[in-house]
């Protein structure tokens, strides 16, 4: 049996955006481990594609808001650690036709919760202070027609 993955309120970084994927990618994984459990073979094959297609374009997203961001390639490092251990799972389905659950389960469930609650977290309050920063700074133009 799958457990699924359920969101909660402290893994919201506080962007609506990123929240919003942040669900839906955990909805596609429960969708993945309720397949798995019940061994429908088509849409396992299906929703692991879906799975890959989404990472890409969510870890895609969130790499192009943390431009300067200091841990920048230690985050995009577990994008890749995430994406290559679904390609592996992926692979090791089309091979043999097997998913080990537990083992699927327990990654999904320790990388998710830590992912998403801390290192996504830590650099959305970056990007946020980063942001408030740079609307508390004088737009330059309207500076200089002040001081005429």
């Amino acid at each position: 049996m799958f457990e699924t993955v359920s969101w909660r309120d402290e893994m919201s970084v506080g962007r609506e955006d990123i929240d919003s994927q942040h669900k839906r990618l955990l909805n596609i994984i429960n969708r993945l481990g309720e397949e798995i459990t019940a061994n429908e073979r088509y849409e396992i094959e299906k929703i692991l594609n879906s799975l890959l297609k989404y990472t890409v374009y969510h870890f895609g997203y969130e790499e192009e808001l943390f431009d300067g961001y200091p841990r920048t390639n230690a985050h995009k490092q577990e994008h890749t650690d995430f994406f290559e251990f679904m390609i592996k799972q992926q692979e090791l389905w089309q091979s043999t036709g097997e998913i080990k659950l537990e083992d699927l389960r327990r990654y999904l469930n320790c990388w998710l919760n830590h992912h998403i609650s801390v290192i996504d977290k830590e650099a959305f309050e970056w990007l946020e202070a980063l942001e408030a920063e740079q609307n508390e700074m004088p737009d330059s133009a309207s500076e200089s027609k002040k001081a005429l």
